[in-house]
């Protein structure tokens, strides 16, 4: 368990020990980081220590996986079945639904009706944690207004002694904090953040050593050691880029039939464009995660620093690309040769 991620962990235990409920958590990360191993871990440690004894018929517990559908987006709607499923509700749990013979004609159901059979799932069974995965193909959505009304959908699943946490990438920071104040102001943001080269070196070499123990790159430890800045910036400070990365270079050397050496680690280099997607990925996840900042004046009067005053980019402009000029839309009827009336 590495520093940034155990760390996260630490707090979680500890949060979790004191919330009555009422919170909403959102864990964000670039892809790769351990969001949802350390979403796993969460969920263990919650059946296992803080409600490892429940009264029948309660379920503490149930959660959902962010699955995309065709248009590469999960809506509310699918979001309440999955969680209907897992809390064994009896119209939507094909394998309870398997136990009891019971297979109700399923008739289209709405976005309104399933919100109240969820509402009365997580009340009867008692439920304490909403768990929620890959939570950005909720909000993937062009009108930015309309995916922070998605992810407000889901606020009633964080109510009195229930908390819901979600997880996902930098998408979710928008929708849920700078567009609906109900949902960002009972929103905590946990952000398992890359590795830094000026502030994160000495952890990485430490990762690289103990990944240097394992049988298939023995050997190897002098040369990880002596890569190390190298490995940081091609993966960006991600465990589970650099995981990949050995893995990929492991088998480009099996199939060359050579041991792994530095060639095939050259040979394997990321290629650009991937290497800049995530770059850019973490930059804008970055400026969306600055926090306030205060200034003074000249006679020591304390204000805030707005984010115009501070040069910070705004959340819908990528760092390091200039705002276009906005066109105007296509005419219904456009007058093509205005000098001929």
């Amino acid at each position: 368990m590495h520093e940034k991620f155990a760390f996260l962990w630490r707090y979680l235990q500890r949060f979790t020990a004191v919330s009555n409920g009422g919170d909403i958590i959102l864990i964000v990360g670039p892809s790769n980081s351990g969001k949802s191993q350390l979403l796993a871990l969460l969920t263990r440690h919650l059946r296992e220590n803080l409600f490892a004894a429940v009264e029948p018929g309660h379920l503490p517990i149930i959660g959902a996986k962010a699955n995309p559908s065709r248009d590469s987006r999960m809506t509310p709607k699918q979001v309440a079945l999955a969680l209907l499923a897992d809390g064994g509700h009896v119209l939507y749990d094909p394998e309870r639904q398997e136990k009891t013979g019971f297979y109700p004609s399923m008739k289209p159901s709405s976005e309104d009706l399933l919100h109240t059979h969820l509402s009365e799932l997580v009340f009867r069974r008692a439920v304490r944690y909403v768990i929620v995965d890959e939570g950005q193909l909720i909000t993937r959505s062009k009108d930015k207004l309309f995916a922070a009304t998605l992810l407000e959908s889901l606020k009633s699943l964080a109510g009195s002694n229930r908390n819901l946490v979600v997880c996902g990438g930098y998408d979710l920071l928008e929708p849920a904090l700078a567009l609906r104040s109900h949902v960002a102001v009972r929103t905590i943001v946990l952000h398992l953040a890359p590795y830094e080269p000026e502030t994160g070196l000495l952890e990485w070499r430490r990762i690289l050593k103990t990944m240097s123990k394992s049988e298939k790159l023995n050997g190897l430890g002098r040369f990880l050691n002596d890569s190390a800045l190298q490995l940081l910036t091609e993966s960006h400070g991600c465990v589970g880029v650099l995981e990949r990365r050995l893995k990929d270079s492991l088998a480009w050397s099996a199939a060359h039939g050579l041991p792994l050496d530095e060639r095939m680690f050259v040979e394997r280099r990321p290629i650009r464009l991937q290497w800049e997607a995530q770059r850019n990925d973490i930059e804008q996840g970055k400026a969306q995660l600055a926090q306030v900042e205060w200034g003074a004046t000249e006679h020591g009067e304390i204000f805030l620093v707005t984010a115009a005053e501070a040069g910070a980019p705004s959340s819908s402009q990528k760092p390091g690309i200039p705002r276009t000029k906005k066109l105007k839309p296509f005419q219904s009827r456009p007058n093509r040769f205005p000098a001929a009336r």
